[in-house]
């Protein structure tokens, strides 16, 4: 039989969640000195140990950590050790003793650390051991499949326990989808997440090997997460079923200032199998990678605003779209694969220039498609106190220039 032991969330070395309270580590001690005396005499009579034991965010500070360390040793029963959360183990002088106590210890199969290393030299020492002995630092379980760490404040240093775990096949074997989004990574640390998940034919992101849609949109996502996500784009292992997905409103730029993810994407997009409809405006791109988008979005077919093949019209108005956004709305129109069913959209009261307007009329007059939202068997459009602008008067002038599109109007209301 299996006991497990949760202690976590206390205070039992007499520090609260502030780090209020008068430290000791007695009753820790008194606790481990219990554990390992049972623990002996139920091992010797081949009785149940405890063999779980959690004792996240319980701020065991270093002494504590210490104690526990020398407790588990000799240790051979217990298979599972949660000492996850900040300050649980005292930083770095806490991640000396852990990372000897597993040197020599027996017994662990399963710990968790997320949360309490903040230099990567500490990490990398405790991953070295971890590979050495094949111990998931992250508390991942070995017929485990799927890992959610989303929103978990995790940092770089993390990220080095998780590469440990995803490239142990003993650690990590059964696992085939995580999910690592609206985290603390940087640049470097989302690549090396990317690198190992490749090897593996890992998700980063939480996608399923049989979806084939994924909604991202307004998610809060940063450069680091579109990495992930171009990890699991360009995979056919992870995402060979996805036909669809949505990454509109995000700041995957960082306001448009770090195209870094935007190009990782773009890459992905232009090994990917099977997408057929991608959406990605309102991500303060810029002009270069916008076009850059386009270019790969042309060579596979892909739309880059959300519009399905089958869809006739499509209301992009006042959704504060802006000079590179139109540059992905030009490839789909486009694109006869695309848009070939599409004769209505909407573009009026968005951030529009004179070039950009100029830019879709030209493509919407050479397909028929009406870039105000008039039906073709409208006959009246009442465009009175919308605030339209100049960038909208060239937009009605496309509509209205083509018989195709209004060759059934006989009123327009524009005061």
């Amino acid at each position: 039989m299996v006991l497990q032991l949760d202690l976590s969330g206390n205070w039992l070395c007499g520090l609260d969640n502030d780090g209020d309270g008068t430290y000791t580590a007695e009753g820790i001690t008194a606790i481990f000195d219990a554990l390992r005396v049972n623990g002996e005499r139920r091992a010797s009579r081949r009785r149940s140990c405890v063999t779980k034991l959690s004792l996240a965010r319980s701020r065991l500070e270093e002494e504590g950590t210490k104690a526990i360390c020398e407790a588990l040793k000799q240790n051979k029963t217990l298979k599972e050790l949660d000492l996850s959360g900040q300050r649980t183990i005292g930083g770095e002088a806490g991640a000396k003793h852990v990372s000897d106590m597993l040197g020599v210890n027996g017994g662990l199969t399963v710990t968790n650390l997320l949360g309490n290393i903040h230099l990567a030299e500490s990490a990398k020492m405790l991953a070295e051991v971890a590979k050495q002995k094949g111990i998931s630092l992250c508390g991942i379980q070995r017929d485990q499949t799927t890992a959610d760490f989303s929103s978990q404040g995790l940092n770089p240093p993390d990220v080095i326990l998780l590469a440990s775990d995803l490239s142990q096949a003993v650690v990590t074997g059964a696992l085939t989808v995580t999910n690592l989004l609206r985290n603390l990574l940087d640049e470097a640390s989302a690549k090396m997440l990317a690198e190992v998940a490749k090897q593996k034919g890992i998700s980063l992101c939480g996608i399923q090997r049989d979806q084939t849609t994924a909604d991202f949109s307004n998610q809060y996502l940063e450069p680091q997460d579109a990495i992930l996500l171009a990890s699991d784009l360009s995979q056919a292992v992870v995402t060979g079923a996805l036909t669809s997905v949505d990454l509109s409103r995000n700041h995957i730029t960082d306001g448009g200032r770090d195209m870094t993810g935007i190009k990782e994407l773009a890459a992905a997009l232009g090994v990917n199998g099977g997408l057929t409809v991608t959406n990605l405006l309102r991500n303060h791109l810029d002009e270069e990678s916008a076009k850059m988008l386009a270019e790969v979005a042309k060579q596979k077919g892909i739309s880059l605003c959300g519009i399905r093949r089958d869809q006739t019209t499509a209301d992009f108005s006042s959704q504060g779209l802006n000079p590179p956004d139109v540059i992905l709305l030009a490839s789909d129109l486009s694109q006869a694969v695309v848009t070939g069913a599409l004769t209505v959209t909407n573009l009026l009261g968005n951030k529009l220039d004179a070039e950009t307007a100029k830019m879709l009329a030209e493509v919407a007059k050479q397909k028929g498609i009406s870039l105000c939202g008039i039906r073709r068997d409208q006959t009246t459009a009442d465009f009175s106190f919308k605030g339209l602008k100049p960038p909208d008067a060239i937009l009605l002038a496309s509509d209205l220039s083509q018989a195709v599109v209004t060759g059934a109007l006989t009123e327009v209301l524009a005061s």
